[in-house]
């Protein structure tokens, strides 16, 4: 039989769509910094986010974006991101997210999956950018800064606001907020449909324990574009009123460095970065004490990695691993904040989710100690894959 999680259920709004629960505490959060570029120093406010995501919103819907339009971010990490991908989804849109390394024939192929109709970049992505959407028939490309053929950001972002909606009628259950692409299983990637309940029971569930205080600083290294950060650094630590350090890329000095001059407390991080803080010479030169928790995801963490990370900084107790995948929208499983812990385990099962473990041949459901598929059901399963009925057929069983 499945597994029930052994936490309690926890409560999880039905009724909220995504960018009203994390804007939801903007005002009070104020003048605080919420996001500065790590290289650079530029930095938006709370306020400011929530003006300019009100702004790209009014602009981007008398251009006739309207509900259930798709816009795809061919974006690196940068500060603007929440604002454009908040200022879609407050329409009632949907963002699909790609990885800024696609080539122009791979972005093309998401656009036409996606059906988007607007494409987000930088100047360097540009070119790539509009071969894509001369292929798919796009004709508007905006561009963060100034590239040729492009429509500036800045355009939107000087719009008075005037169109932002006061009310679009988002029911939260069924229209997707997100179409990220996966390949958690065989073949081509496929858009995975994320609903605004989707994302909320994510994050609710994730977080279900969690104290931040408001001085934590959270370094934003991971890409944006997956699930892992947009659910947790662009969701759940914005929510939450913490600083966002964001990088673009991984440098091993400027990664170092980013740490001890912004006095990151909170590294959410991959098992590759944890191998370079616990193996390589130059993380001796740097004075990393501020850092007080790293959390592990998007591929397994060994015990062996884990305990040579935590003897060489002494000061973080543990460090917590957590199991998911795209189509779960985050974390199914993970390793608790206190109390008793296992190296090299990806803890425990979250809040509100059931669990099995299967035969993938069979469907039969196994024991201890037994090798098998993992299974879960909850909240947080996606609605299915885009345009996919077989292959969301053989993902998500009868049973849900």
């Amino acid at each position: 039989m499945a597994l029930k999680s052994k936490y309690p259920d926890i409560f999880i709004p039905e009724n909220v769509s995504w960018p009203k629960f994390i804007y939801q505490n903007f005002d009070k959060f104020g003048e605080k910094t919420a996001l500065v570029d790590a290289l650079s120093g530029r930095s938006y406010s709370y306020k400011q986010l929530k003006i300019l995501t009100q702004r790209f919103s009014s602009a981007l819907a008398k251009r006739g974006f309207k509900k259930g339009d798709v816009l795809a971010m061919f974006l690196p990490n940068i500060i603007e991101y929440p604002i454009i991908f908040y200022g879609t989804a407050f329409l009632g849109g949907t963002v699909s997210t790609v990885n800024p390394l696609h080539s122009s024939q791979e972005l093309a192929r998401q656009l036409r999956v996606s059906e988007a109709k607007y494409i987000v970049t930088i100047p360097p992505l540009a070119e790539n950018a509009k071969d894509a959407a001369a292929l798919e028939g796009i004709h508007s490309v905006i561009v963060v800064g100034e590239a040729p053929g492009c429509e500036p950001l800045s355009s939107f972002f000087a719009d008075d606001g005037t169109a932002f909606p006061e009310f679009v009628p988002i029911n939260p259950m069924k229209d997707i907020v997100a179409l990220p692409f996966s390949s958690g299983t065989t073949g081509l990637s496929k858009g995975v449909m994320i609903t605004h309940h989707n994302l909320v029971a994510g994050l609710s569930i994730l977080f279900s324990n969690e104290v931040f205080l408001e001085d934590t600083v959270i370094l934003t290294l991971l890409p944006f574009y997956h699930i892992y950060a947009l659910l947790c650094m662009m969701g759940g630590y914005l929510q939450l009123g913490c600083k966002l350090v964001v990088m673009m890329r991984f440098e091993p000095d400027s990664f170092l460095k980013v740490m001890q001059d912004y006095r990151v407390t909170d590294a959410p991080l991959v098992p590759p970065l944890i191998l370079f803080l616990a193996k390589h010479p130059l993380v001796d030169k740097f004075d990393l004490s501020s850092l007080e928790r790293v959390i592990s995801g998007a591929a397994p963490l060994s015990k062996e990695l884990e305990t040579a990370m935590l003897k060489r900084l002494t000061q973080i107790e543990r460090i917590r691993q957590g199991y998911g995948m795209t189509e779960l929208c985050g974390a199914s499983h993970c390793t608790p904040a206190e109390g008793k812990t296992k190296f090299g385990s990806v803890g425990l099962l979250m809040p509100n989710l059931h669990c099995k473990v299967i035969n993938p041949e069979t469907g039969e459901i196994l024991g201890p100690n037994q090798n098998g598929e993992i299974c879960v059901k909850g909240p947080l399963v996606m609605m299915g894959y885009t345009k996919d009925p077989e292959a969301t057929a053989k993902t998500i069983d009868s049973d849900g």
